[in-house]
């Protein structure tokens, strides 16, 4: 064969034929080669999604704990204050039976005192009586009366009114005592009050000694 002056190409720089057969080959043994990486890839995925799941369920554990401390320290805390409670409550209890059992006892002792003072009264009432019967004028009477109604006056202050003096109202066990019975022929007398020995006294609705009378009793 003759060369062409012209031409710049030489035998060695002549194109390689294709080998399709050799080519097809090497893409084989290369995806043959790329499986186990993938497969590698897989299985770590599938570990590290387990190991995932794995942590996940360690904390709604570890949740599920704290809760359950919550609520035990919630009802442990909701007891105490109940106790709390009770102890405040049995206090004011106590504290206003205390301050009950004072206030009847200052009460007692406050009604023991008036009646001492109306005993007293209710005498110098009879002394006033037997002088009057004796004379009709006294200067020492007069003294004696002025006392009385002093000591009237005083008690008024402690709120003490007279009740149950009255002669011809009808008996009334709350506000009279009956020493004794007067016999009566009159039916209309029946069950009223004859005479008064010793008047009777109340704090407001509060009898603090009924009078001490005589009854009339009829008797047809």
């Amino acid at each position: 064969m003759v060369s062409d002056p012209e031409s710049n190409e030489t035998p060695d720089s002549a194109p390689e034929e294709f080998d399709a057969v050799a080519a097809a080959k090497e893409l084989e043994e290369a995806m043959a080669a790329a499986k186990p990486t993938v497969l590698e890839d897989e299985d770590m995925g599938g570990k590290y999604v387990e190991t995932l799941e794995d942590e996940i369920s360690k904390l709604n554990a570890i949740i599920a704990a704290e809760q359950r401390r919550t609520a035990q320290a919630k009802e442990a805390l909701e007891k105490e204050s109940a106790r709390a409670d009770r102890a405040q409550d049995d206090v004011e209890k106590a504290k206003a039976r205390v301050e009950g059992d004072a206030k009847v006892k200052i009460e007692q002792k406050r009604r023991k005192m008036l009646i001492s003072l109306i005993e007293v009264l209710d005498d110098l009432t009879r002394a006033i009586e037997a002088a009057n019967q004796a004379s009709e004028n006294s200067p020492i009477l007069d003294g004696i009366e002025a006392v009385e109604r002093k000591f009237i006056s005083e008690l008024k202050q402690y709120g003490v009114e007279p009740v149950g003096e009255k002669v011809g109202d009808e008996f009334t066990p709350e506000l009279h005592d009956a020493l004794s019975m007067q016999t009566t022929e009159d039916a209309k007398q029946n069950n009223t009050i004859a005479n008064v020995y010793a008047k009777g006294y109340k704090i407001g609705e509060d009898i603090l000694r009924p009078a001490r009378v005589i009854v009339f009793k009829h008797q047809g």
